[in-house]
Parts: C-alpha cells; structure tokens; sequence
C-alpha cells in the first residue's frame, strides 16, 4: 500500500541520515601539549598522545604517573587532565547553526581543569562530566561528600585566568596540570 511503502521510505531516511553526534572518523580537537608519559586509545589502538594529534568521539584519554595532557575541543573548549588520569570522550555535538550541541566526558580516574567553550555558553545543560562520584553539568555540581570539596591553590588560579584569557599566544603557554 502507499501508506505502508511510505512509512518504510521515511524509516530508511531516518535511519541513513547522520546523527548530530560527530561522525565516525570526524576531528572533535586536538592534543595541545602533553608531558611525560600519555595516550590515546581509540578502538584497539593506543596512540602515543602528541601535540596536534585530532582527536575523535569515543576517544579515552589516559596520562602516566608523571604525565599531563592538555587539549582544545572544536567548540574551543580547553581541557587539562593531571597524573594518572583516564577520560573518555563520550559525546561531542557541535552543530551550532541547527541548535545542535552537547560534550559528555567520562572521568574514570585522576584530575582534570575545564575551561567552557561554545557549547556550555550556548546550551549549559548541554554540558556533562560523569565521575565515579559526581555527575557536573548544567552548571550544578552533584556531590554527594561537599565537605570532602578543596579549593584550588592560588598557582592553578592563575594558570586558570591565564586559559580564559581571550589572547591565544597567552592561553598556548598555559600549563595547567592538577
């Protein structure tokens, strides 16, 4: 029947159009610095992690115990992962004239700085990290021990402000590990 043979065109339209999430193999960032030891694994893959090496969704992020990493996200989002740290870069959705956005990263281990680029200024509640005891997102943090919360030292402070400011020679010479 028409209707029928319809619905099915409209089921195979949907399913063969690309999802807003990035595409298999699509650049979501690139390392920017890295010291000592760190890697990328991607699939099967560990890539040894190296400044301008693109990053893909789905990408996990590990640093040695004297290791540091620092990237930059295509929305401009900067991200510093300290020692024996392991991200995984869950989701990236960055398709700002269609509305589409969205940053969700996994911390498995270690420490890491974020610096909000355009998806958390467009769409805040688009932005997520799940912890092994915390979920951060929409501008809230959900800690269930707040009295176990620190405040940064005054060098990661300056090492912040630095990140934020608007020169990029100035944000390039950045090296904020936690």
């Amino acid at each position: 029947s028409p209707a029928a043979s319809a619905a099915l065109l409209l089921l195979i339209l949907t399913l063969a159009s690309p999802s807003p999430s990035a595409a298999a193999g699509e650049t979501i960032g690139s390392i920017k610095n890295v010291s000592g030891p760190a890697a990328v694994l991607r699939g099967a893959e560990r890539l040894a992690a190296a400044p301008g090496l693109k990053l893909l969704q789905g990408d996990i992020l590990e640093t040695g115990a004297d290791g540091s990493l620092g990237l930059i996200l295509r929305d401009d989002s900067l991200l510093s992962l300290g020692p024996s740290s392991r991200i995984a870069l869950e989701k990236f959705v960055f398709v700002p004239s269609e509305g589409k956005l969205g940053l969700t990263a996994r911390v498995m281990r270690g420490t890491m700085a974020f610096l909000s680029g355009l998806i958390t200024r467009l769409a805040p509640e688009s932005t997520t990290f799940v912890t092994p005891v915390a979920t951060i997102g929409g501008g809230r943090v959900l800690e269930p021990n707040p009295q176990r919360l620190r405040r940064p030292d005054e060098e990661t402070l300056a090492q912040l402000r630095l990140l934020k400011s608007s020169e990029p020679a100035e944000r390039a010479t950045a090296s904020l590990f936690l």
